[in-house]
């Protein structure tokens, strides 16, 4: 039996994966623990961490029960961004955690982006910052409890390590960095009454984060000399989808998506914040995020098919004639990110008639989400930045067809590089490049093989022509009910 080497953690927003690999970098086990978030008041989207801790010890005694873990050289961590951790002087979590998801401080958002200057990008009410700006008006005596804060995936390897540490992408999806030097910016905490002594060590996301507790290597038979490593933010994703080259647009696909290309500096236009640049291991991307991408599938399985399987409302979605029998959707179910920036932009159906059905309506928001795509797409050609392929990547390549309907709506070739373990495989090729001594970049550019490529089928172009051409009209007549 091939021996477990490596162990590494996807904490997601609801979910958290463990993925078990051997020394040649093989799954051995994957181990899933569900758990759901709470909605007290509209906008609001709320998280007990406690329910992340009973989900990561329940997943290591199932781990643990099947494998020998004695042989584990290295642990690594990824995770949600933005939804901010606070601890108090024991170091227990201060309940609740406001996610990623909630809106609430978009009254903060809007003052904190006046104040300091920063584009959308740089900061929204996605972020922690405004947050802790909201804490600070509503609820001062939890602000005064908390001694330390981290995001989720780095709470899971405090109560591993009782370190508490971070790596550079969090303070950054935070907005509490500095874009142009990378540090914690701590004027942007004391301006909203808050101690930049709760701020966390900064570590590489290859950097030593251990050892692990005595009491944790002893409950699961761990090897006490496992390096523990940082880890990343799940933007890390960016780099697992695909290799990147210019033309080629790299999609993470999850609750929420990612999608960046390689673009130089002077190739990015000034002025047009819709999408952003970022420097990511050394590779220089332009891009941007879609708030609600999957998670528009699952609300759309949970509220209105609301049985079976999720892979059977997608089969008969697409069943039904291309272009939904004139409904259009949008899937601004929490706002929009890229590209409009807006707390109170809203999605929906428009064209409901009825005879619509329950079918109608999947395949719908199916199609809503290839056009948000398409709609980005215009908008990298219209700054010069040509895409001539997307990449797709994460949970969202299983949803069989999925793949082939961007490619027709959007009318570009699809490429799937890899399977949904775009994030933890680059857990697992950090933690062997840190141990072996080689390069990440070198080896990143070696681990991908062929991919699958499906070529966009035109017989339906003059239906999505026309569905686009509703989607992109009602899309921007929702941005300015704002």
């Amino acid at each position: 039996m091939n021996r477990a080497a490596y162990l590494m953690f996807d904490l997601g927003t609801s979910s958290l994966k463990v993925v078990l690999y051997d020394a040649e970098g093989k799954i051995l086990k994957q181990q899933l623990q569900s758990y759901a978030y709470s909605t007290p008041q509209p906008g609001w989207v709320e998280m007990d961490p406690a329910d992340w801790e009973h989900a990561l010890w329940e997943a290591l005694d199932v781990l643990a029960a099947d494998h020998d873990l004695s042989g584990i050289t290295a642990l690594s961590f990824t995770g949600q961004m933005h939804s901010l951790v606070m601890l108090d002087d024991s170091g227990e979590t201060i309940r609740p955690c406001i996610l990623w998801l909630d809106r609430r401080a978009s009254r903060e958002t809007r003052e904190l982006q006046e104040k300091l200057g920063l584009a959308p990008y740089m900061l929204n009410s996605t972020y922690s910052l405004p947050r802790m700006y909201w804490l600070s008006r509503h609820r001062e005596e939890l602000v005064r409890k908390t001694r330390a804060i981290l995001w989720p995936k780095d709470y899971i390897r405090y109560l591993m390590t009782g370190r508490i540490a971070t790596d550079p992408t969090e303070g950054l999806g935070a907005g509490l960095v500095d874009w142009q030097t990378g540090a914690f910016d701590s004027h942007r905490l004391e301006s909203i009454g808050w101690d930049p002594a709760v701020l966390p060590q900064v570590l590489e996301p290859d950097g030593d984060a251990g050892p692990l507790k005595a009491d944790v290597v002893d409950r699961y038979g761990l090897n006490p000399e496992a390096k523990v490593l940082t880890g990343y933010g799940d933007i890390l994703a960016l780099l697992g989808g695909a290799p990147h080259q210019q033309g080629r647009l790299v999609y993470s696909f999850g609750s929420s998506s990612m999608f960046f290309t390689l673009a130089e500096e002077q190739d990015v236009p000034e002025g047009d914040h819709r999408l952003y640049r970022i420097d990511l291991a050394k590779h220089q991307l332009y891009g941007g995020v879609s708030s609600t991408t999957g998670a528009a599938v699952k609300w759309c399985f949970e509220t209105i098919w609301r049985e079976g399987e999720l892979s059977d409302m997608i089969r008969e979605a697409l069943a039904v004639e291309p272009g939904s029998d004139g409904l259009i959707f949008l899937p601004y179910l929490a706002g929009e990110r890229s590209p409009y920036w807006s707390d109170s932009i809203r999605g929906g159906f428009y064209g409901l008639q009825l005879e619509h059905r329950r079918e109608h309506m999947a395949r719908a928001v199916l199609e809503g989400i290839a056009m948000s795509i398409r709609h980005l797409v215009t908008i990298f050609c219209a700054n010069g930045i040509a895409i001539e392929e997307i990449a797709l990547a994460a949970g969202g390549v299983k949803a069989v067809g999925m793949p082939q309907l961007i490619a027709d709506i959007c009318g570009l070739p699809v490429s799937i590089y890899a399977g949904q373990e775009t994030v933890t495989n680059m857990l697992l090729l950090m933690a062997r490049c840190r141990l072996d001594g080689c390069r990440f970049r070198e080896a990143l550019a070696d681990s991908f093989g062929e991919p699958v490529m499906m070529q966009p089928n035109l017989q339906d172009r003059d239906r999505y022509e026309e569905a686009f051409r509703c989607y992109l009209e009602f899309s921007l007549f929702a941005d300015q009910q704002d």
